[in-house]
């Protein structure tokens, strides 16, 4: 009797404890034949959409989502001093109210820190976790604000930095462009004498403007636009234009045409497919996705942005502006006053 007693009591706690489904669960089951369609569709559209979104947002794939950088800074900025670059989340600026320092900051506006005392630095790169900039010489300090190093006390500009382990820089020094690896080893000249103007580097190719002993002697080269290897080799003419500006996008190389009053044309890296596609003066530029950001010379040295797709401008600033750099969302910008370049750095969003 006991014995039946307890089993009975068993059977009823196995019954008490029995798993159900929540209703919700249930109702999805039941109507699985309805649902199911309606989940595959809603996957695929984010699947598909979100690449998109990302590019919107970030529109450049030097500026890697929420991780690294492929250079140490899109070609506009390299091409116009240097005074911010992204990685992910960050912005690496100079900070015009200590002294144009190095600091990092996030894009919300938070974690503000120095990151050397070095005074008006520029050619700002950043490239895993360090950060290159030039101070006179070439310097590198981590991203945390440690390890800061000389690599070279050449006298330098234009720096580039690459993910194949190589820095490019033209020396003023020897006018030359030359290079060295990351960690300031094995420095050696590429090219001496010639194209050391403006350059980007793409794709194991220098793009550069011949500006041959430009400060040295006076000269100004012949200005056209000219590619070579990282190695020296294989000097090939692209456009016989008095260029200004570059900037080297994927296939394409972006340049002002001094001769043509600065309008913007662009060219491929192989030299063909030459088109003009900005009928402003647009003298300095940079291209950030399908998008032009240019100072309009002939309408009040303001910065504009120009969408290459659906062919339309818009004013970004009302201040007259000299120098500027961009960033997704943001433009950063000094500006002209009475006819003097002011040392501050203003933001604006686009």
């Amino acid at each position: 009797m006991v014995s039946k007693m307890a089993n009975n009591n068993t059977n009823k706690a196995s019954e008490g404890k029995r798993f159900t489904l929540p209703p919700a669960l249930q109702y999805l089951l039941k109507h699985i034949n309805v649902w199911l369609p309606v989940g595959i569709v809603v996957a695929l559209f984010l699947i598909l959409a979100l690449p998109f979104s990302l590019k919107w947002y970030f529109p450049s794939k030097d500026y890697a989502v929420g991780g690294l950088n492929t250079v140490g800074n899109i070609s506009g900025n390299t091409s116009n001093i240097g005074i911010v670059a992204q990685q992910g989340e960050w912005l690496y600026f100079r900070n015009d109210k200590d002294n144009n320092c190095l600091y990092k900051i996030r894009r919300d506006g938070t974690g503000i820190q120095k990151l050397a005392n070095d005074k008006n630095v520029s050619c700002i790169n950043v490239l895993d976790e360090w950060v290159y900039y030039r101070c006179q010489s070439i310097y590198r300090v981590r991203t945390d604000g440690m390890g800061r190093q000389e690599l070279t006390t050449d006298n330098s500009a234009y720096i580039n930095v690459t993910d194949d382990g190589w820095i490019y820089y033209t020396n003023f020094n020897n006018w030359s462009i030359s290079k060295m690896q990351h960690d300031g080893s094995s420095n050696q000249v590429v090219v001496r004498d010639k194209l050391c103007e403006g350059f980007n580097v793409s794709n194991g190719w220098i793009y550069a403007v011949d500006g041959s002993n430009l400060y040295t002697e006076g000269g100004k080269g012949d200005r056209h636009l000219y590619k070579l290897k990282t190695d020296g080799t294989e000097v090939t003419l692209l456009s016989d234009d008095i260029v200004g500006l570059i900037n080297v996008v994927g296939d394409w190389v972006y340049y002002s045409a001094e001769n043509d009053g600065n309008r913007l044309y662009k060219i491929k890296t192989d030299g063909s497919g030459k088109e003009k596609i900005l009928d402003s003066s647009a003298h300095i530029f940079i291209i950030l996705g399908e998008t032009v950001y240019y100072i309009d010379l002939e309408n009040g040295s303001h910065i504009y942005a120009y969408n290459m797709l659906s062919k339309e401008s818009k004013q970004i600033t009302q201040d007259e502006c000299a120098i500027f750099n961009a960033v997704p969302g943001w433009v950063f910008y000094n500006r002209i006053v009475d006819g003097v370049r002011e040392d501050s750095i203003i933001k604006a969003a686009v």
